[in-house]
């Protein structure tokens, strides 16, 4: 009868130099992976979230956000790193003209953490019971530019006999006259305002909090036993 015993066998060199291999070089590269993963799932969640945050934004909104991948060249763990942010912030790249997306990086920002808008130039416009906006709440593009060249219907200001700032100031249509020419009935079309007072809406933090450390988690785990099995293809241990 043969003996109930068996001889298992290891090169224990060999198995502690490959180990030490993948610690060195195919660990930061699972580490990158998982990075690059978590980072463009999170770009699509946010992109995703400013539907579900904004009522119907514009394409330059609702695909706001980008990733930057890890580098080749950031060869140890502690090295790797990758970013996920609003396009144009100073990690994330972005196309188009810069003018754009500066307002867009501005805009998110004040959506995102709350805080006093300014005007680019004099004033702020926003829109009125009256204004004519297009389908994403805006007003149409060139706007501005195309009411002011149309002095016979419009005028920016204040009426006659109003105080000249305030609730007053803007842009006025005029509609026609009451009893002779030089008495227009006036509608306002837009407000002028020095400084507008924004809440945070965008939940930025919240979904980051929320998210970040379960996708990284699930995507490390992936990654590094797709390096490991790929790295120790042969048996570690012989049995005879």
């Amino acid at each position: 009868m043969a003996a109930l015993d068996i001889n298992v066998k290891t090169n224990i060199r060999s198995v502690t130099k490959r180990v030490k291999k993948f610690q060195g070089v195919d660990l930061p590269k699972a580490v990158g992976f998982a990075m690059n993963d978590t980072a463009r799932k999170m770009m699509k969640l946010y992109n995703m979230n400013t539907n579900r945050t904004f009522d119907k934004p514009v394409k330059y909104t609702s695909s706001a956000f980008g990733f930057t991948k890890t580098s080749s060249s950031q060869k140890t763990v502690n090295d790797k790193i990758a970013y996920v942010g609003v396009k144009g912030e100073p990690n994330i790249k972005s196309s188009g003209d810069s003018s754009g997306t500066n307002r867009r990086i501005k805009y998110m920002r004040l959506q995102t953490d709350g805080g006093e808008r300014t005007p680019n130039r004099k004033y702020i416009v926003i829109p009125t019971v009256h204004s004519e906006l297009n389908q994403h709440g805006n007003f149409p593009r060139n706007f501005v530019k195309r009411v002011k060249a149309d002095k016979k219907r419009y005028f920016f200001g204040t009426p006659k006999g109003r105080p000249s700032n305030g609730s007053f100031n803007g842009i006025w249509r005029r509609l026609g006259t009451t009893t002779n020419d030089r008495s227009p009935k006036l509608q306002k079309v837009a407000s002028f305002i020095d400084r507008q007072t924004i809440n945070k809406l965008f939940p930025f933090d919240k979904l980051t909090r929320t998210f970040i450390p379960k996708i990284l988690e699930k995507q490390l785990q992936k990654q590094i036993r797709f390096q490991f099995n790929k790295k120790f293809k042969s048996k570690l241990v012989k049995v005879r």
